[in-house]
């Protein structure tokens, strides 16, 4: 008997620990420290390369390198919008007729590990949703810093109808994996979406609105268990039981 309880004590240890892997953060931000520029995020213009200051179809762009923050002007801003004593990022402003975005693009060794498995990204969206809000991620590889292989992201645009939040020139390739467009008049909500990572990729997130001031806080990128994960530990606890049962009978 001390056996098999040493066992299901095991397994079900095992199973806790697995779960709790459910919850290990690979990325996150709550933004309470993005307050100015340039030393917590890049300003000033509407397209940022990754490692490399270039002119492509002769748009001014600034370099931006991993996990920095950008935005194209004024009217994105952070700002504390719930009273709740932290800062959100607010992309836009109600009145404002184009769209303006944050964006990031991520260090592909946060998420080493997790080559073809489920992900899950999460934010709170604040406030209420009066024009047109969108959330878009996309992955990325094949670039580098030279000029040559380059990787923009574009956080201002006139509108999201032809709107591409990442794009590249040389051997660049970018694929999206969504575009969330938050229902008008949306309240506030905890949001989250899965997707699949290719190993290797940088993640490039950008958020914005067109009319609205609708925040964003909290970002965090998680991993999901296998499914086969659940179900070796699932198999153990269910052979362990039986052999209990037939230890009394």
């Amino acid at each position: 008997m001390k056996k098999l309880t040493t066992s299901v004590a095991l397994v079900a240890a095992l199973f806790v620990t697995s779960s709790a892997s459910a919850q290990t953060v690979l990325f996150s931000d709550n933004f309470d420290s993005i307050v100015s520029a340039p030393a917590d995020f890049l300003s000033g213009a509407g397209a940022y390369s990754y490692g490399f200051d270039s002119t492509p179809s002769g748009a001014a762009t600034k370099a931006i390198a991993y996990d920095q923050w950008a935005r194209q002007g004024g009217n994105s801003s952070s700002s504390d919008v719930d009273a709740d004593g932290d800062l959100e990022l607010v992309a836009n402003t109600a009145t404002a007729a184009n769209a303006k975005l944050w964006g990031i693009i991520m260090d592909p060794t946060h998420f080493a590990d997790y080559g073809g498995q489920t992900l899950t990204i999460s934010m709170d969206l604040i406030g209420a949703d009066t024009g047109n809000t969108r959330i878009f991620l996309s992955s990325a590889n094949g670039y580098d810093a030279t000029g040559s292989n380059t990787l923009l992201m574009d956080v201002a645009e006139g509108g999201f109808g032809t709107y591409s939040s990442a794009s590249g020139t040389g051997s660049t390739n970018v694929t999206q994996i969504f575009e969330y467009q938050i229902p008008d008049e949306t309240a506030s909500e905890a949001w989250s979406q899965e997707f699949t990572y290719t190993a290797g990729d940088a993640l490039v997130l950008t958020f914005g609105s067109y009319g609205s001031a609708y925040a964003f806080d909290n970002l965090s990128i998680s991993a999901v268990p296998e499914p086969s994960s659940y179900a070796l530990l699932a198999g153990a606890l269910a052979l362990t039981s039986v052999m209990l049962r037939r230890r009394h009978a």
